[in-house]
C-alpha cells in the first residue's frame, strides 16, 4: 500500500473511533438527579440527545474571515437602575387604595355566610357556580341556589337582596373543596414526591423584579436559597407561545427566518398530552390551574383538579375594575384572587398528597409598567406563610416575557432590551439544597449561561421523571435541563430563538435613508402586508405607511449572516392608528437582484392597539373596521 493511502486509512480509523466514543458518551450520560438516584431513562435520554443541538456558537466561514468579535454572543443584563431611564418608570402610578366597605358575605367549607351586622333589613342571598367548559374559552353558570345549600365548585358568584327584590350587593368567592385523589403510581425506588409550584407574573422582566419586588426576591434568595437566572431568554413575542414553550415544550413560531440564522425546530406536541401538569396529574398529583384572566391557553383541554378561570372573567366585567383594576371598591386585584386560590389549594390537602400548581397572574403588570409594586408585600406574605410547604417543593417565580407593549417599550433602549429578559427564580426542595448535590453544582454553573423556556421544559420533565411520572415517548426536547451540564458558548440561533427575541448583544449598524436598500425594505414590508390583508379588507382597517415617523433600520451582525445574507431590525409607524411596529427582515444579495423577506406577517405592535383584533389568521395587524 502506498504511504499516502496508508495515511488516509489511519485518519479514517481515528475519526471512526472518536465518533463511536462520542455516541456512547452521549447515550450513557448519568442522571444528575443522583441525590435520590434514579434508574436511567434511556429512551428519554436518546430523545433528548437527538433533538438538542450541541454545536458551538460560531458563524459562517465567510464571517470567520472577518472580525469575529462582531458575531459573538455578549451576555449583559439590562441595568434596572440605568440613570438615563426617565424617573416616571421607577415610581408607582397608583395612589393608596382604601376599601370603601366590608364584604357582606364570606365562603367557608362550601357555605355562604352573611355578616348580618352590616346587612340591610330583610337580607337574603343566593349563589351560583361559575363553571369552566372543557376548553376554557367560555364558561357557564349554574342556577341560583339558596345559601342553605353547600357549593363544591371552585368559583361562585353571590347576590343579595333587601326585601327579596331590591338587589344591593354582589361578590365573587373562590374555594378549594378537596376531591378524591387517585392513588399514586408507585416507583421502584419509592422516591419522595415533592410538590411543584409555578407562579408566573405576566410581562415581568428581570429588571422589573429587581425594581418592584425587592423584599420578595430577598426572601427567595436568603430564606429559600433560590437560584436566579439573569440571562433567561423568552422565545416568542407574547404569552401564548412562551407559555406553550415552557409548559409543554411546543415550538411556537413559524417565522420566515433563514435556517442558517436560526435552527428550525419541529415538533407535534399537544397541551393535553405533554403539559407538565397533566403528566403529573396522570401519575396521581392533585393539580391547580390558577389564572386571573380567561384564558392564556384558549382551545386547550386543561384537565386540572381545580381551576380559577371564570372568576377572573367576571372580575373584568365590573365597571370599577375597568376604571381602576380593583374589584368593587374592595381594593382586591387579580393577584389577590390568585394568591387566595393558591393558599386554599395548599390548605385543602394533607401534606402527604403531592401537589402541582400553575399560578398565572396577568392583570397586575401586563399593561402597566409601574403597577407591580403592589405585588411585593402580597407575594412576600404568601412565601412567609407557606414556607414549610415550599420547602417541600420545587418552586418557580418567573415572568413569561418582559414589558412588550406601551410607551416604555419604544421610548428607551434599556427597557426595550428588558422585554427579552423575563424574571426567573428557582428554589429546590430543602432536602436537595445541599452543596454536595450534583443538581446544586450544575445550577450554580448553568445560572450564568443563556437559557430559555425550552430549557425550563426539559428541567420540568427531569422533575417529573424524578418522582416516577411516565413521559410520553414522542416528547421532543428543544432545550437542556438546568439540572445537567449545559455547554458553554450557546447562542440563540442554535437554541431555535429568533434574532427578534435574543438576549445576546450583537453589534449593530444604522442603515441610512440615503441607501437605496432603506426604501426597498420599507416597500417590501408594506407590499407583503397588502398582499396578506387583501382577503380581509371587508373587516380589517388597512394600515398604511406613516411619513410622520422616520423608520429606524439597523443591520444586526448575527451568527449565520454573510456578505450575501444580512438581517435588519426595522421600526416604523402606520396610519390611521399611529401604530408603532418592530420587525426583522432578511436580505439576500444575488448577482443581479436582492430578495427581502420579513420574519413576520407585518410586525409586532409596540403600542396598545386602537381597536379590537378581528382575525386570528392575521391577528397581528387586522383591526376591526367597526
Amino acid at each position: 500500500m502506498k504511504p499516502e493511502k496508508l495515511y488516509i486509512c489511519i485518519l479514517i480509523g481515528i475519526f471512526s473511533f472518536l465518533f463511536i466514543i462520542n455516541i456512547f458518551s452521549t447515550f450513557s450520560a448519568p442522571s444528575t438527579l443522583a441525590f435520590y438516584p434514579l434508574e436511567e431513562h434511556t429512551k428519554y435520554e436518546i430523545l433528548k440527545s437527538n433533538n438538542i443541538s450541541t454545536a458551538s456558537s460560531s458563524s459562517s466561514s465567510e464571517n470567520n474571515n472577518e472580525n469575529n468579535n462582531n458575531y459573538q454572543c455578549i451576555l449583559e443584563t439590562p441595568d434596572p437602575w440605568d440613570p438615563t431611564i426617565p424617573a416616571k418608570y421607577f415610581i408607582t402610578n397608583l395612589t393608596k387604595c382604601e376599601a370603601k366597605y366590608q364584604g357582606l358575605t364570606s365562603l367557608t367549607d362550601g357555605f355562604v355566610k352573611i355578616n348580618f351586622n352590616i346587612a340591610k333589613e330583610n337580607t337574603t342571598c343566593q349563589w351560583q357556580c361559575l363553571i369552566p367548559n372543557r376548553y376554557d374559552v367560555e364558561y357557564t353558570t349554574s342556577k341560583w341556589f339558596e345559601i342553605s345549600e353547600r357549593s363544591e365548585c371552585d368559583s361562585i358568584k353571590v347576590q343579595c337582596f333587601s326585601n327579596y327584590d331590591d338587589k344591593y350587593y354582589q361578590d365573587l368567592h373562590c374555594q378549594v373543596i378537596p376531591k378524591k385523589v387517585p392513588e399514586l403510581k408507585q416507583t421502584s425506588k419509592n422516591l419522595p414526591k415533592y410538590n411543584f409550584h409555578i407562579f408566573v407574573v405576566d410581562a415581568v422582566s428581570r429588571s422589573q423584579g429587581k425594581r418592584f419586588l425587592p423584599k420578595t426576591i430577598e426572601f427567595l434568595e436568603n430564606n429559600m436559597e433560590a437560584f436566579h437566572f439573569p440571562f433567561f431568554n423568552k422565545v416568542a413575542w407574547n404569552s401564548w407561545p412562551n407559555g406553550g414553550a415552557f409548559l409543554f415544550g411546543k415550538y411556537p413560531t413559524k417565522d420566515n427566518i433563514p435556517p442558517s440564522i436560526t435552527k428550525p425546530l419541529c415538533d407535534n406536541q399537544t397541551f393535553e398530552k405533554h403539559y407538565i401538569g397533566n403528566i403529573l396529574q396522570n401519575m396521581g398529583y392533585t393539580t391547580l390551574f390558577n389564572e386571573d384572566v380567561y384564558s392564556i391557553f384558549e382551545k386547550t383541554f386543561v384537565n386540572s383538579t381545580h381551576k380559577l378561570f371564570p372568576l377572573g372573567e367576571e372580575v373584568k366585567k365590573t365597571k370599577t375594575y375597568k376604571a381602576g383594576l380593583l374589584y368593587d371598591d374592595q381594593c382586591k386585584s387579580g393577584l389577590d384572587y390568585n394568591v387566595e386560590m393558591f393558599s386554599k389549594f395548599i390548605d385543602a390537602y394533607d401534606t402527604n398528597i403531592p401537589k402541582f400548581s400553575l399560578n398565572w397572574n396577568s392583570q397586575t403588570s401586563h399593561d402597566q409598567l409601574n403597577y407591580l409594586w403592589i405585588a411585593d408585600d402580597i407575594l412576600l406574605g404568601f412565601l412567609k406563610k407557606y414556607q414549610k410547604e415550599l420547602d417541600n417543593s420545587y418552586f418557580i417565580l418567573m415572568g413569561d416575557h418582559g414589558p412588550n407593549v406601551g410607551e416604555h417599550r419604544f421610548s428607551h433602549e434599556t427597557i426595550a432590551l428588558e422585554e427579552r429578559n423575563p424574571m426567573f427564580y428557582l428554589s429546590l426542595p430543602k432536602d436537595l439544597r445541599k452543596d454536595e448535590n450534583i443538581i446544586v453544582k450544575n445550577l450554580r454553573q448553568n445560572k450564568k449561561k443563556l437559557i430559555s423556556h425550552y430549557d425550563l421544559y426539559a428541567t420540568m420533565i427531569d422533575i417529573a421523571e424524578s418522582v416516577g411520572a411516565e413521559i410520553p415517548l414522542d416528547t421532543i426536547f428543544h432545550g437542556k435541563s438546568f439540572f445537567k451540564p449545559i455547554p458553554e458558548g450557546r447562542d440563540c440561533g442554535e437554541m431555535g430563538i429568533s434574532p427578534m427575541y435574543c438576549n445576546c448583544r450583537y453589534k449593530k449598524a444604522n442603515l441610512t435613508s440615503e441607501d437605496p436598500l432603506y426604501q426597498q425594505i420599507i416597500d417590501s414590508i408594506f407590499s407583503k402586508m397588502n398582499e396578506t390583508i387583501a382577503p380581509f379588507t371587508d373587516i380589517c382597517v388597512v394600515p398604511y405607511y406613516s411619513s410622520k415617523f422616520q423608520p429606524i433600520i439597523k443591520e444586526i451582525f448575527y451568527p449565520g449572516t454573510t456578505k450575501t445574507l444580512k438581517i435588519y431590525q426595522v421600526i416604523f409607524e402606520t396610519l390611521p392608528d399611529d401604530g408603532r411596529w418592530e420587525t426583522y427582515v432578511s436580505v439576500k444579495f444575488h448577482r443581479d437582484s436582492i430578495e427581502i423577506q420579513n420574519f413576520l406577517n407585518f410586525g409586532n405592535r409596540l403600542n396598545p392597539p386602537w381597536a379590537k383584533r378581528c382575525s386570528q389568521t392575521i391577528r397581528d395587524f387586522c383591526f376591526c373596521k367597526n
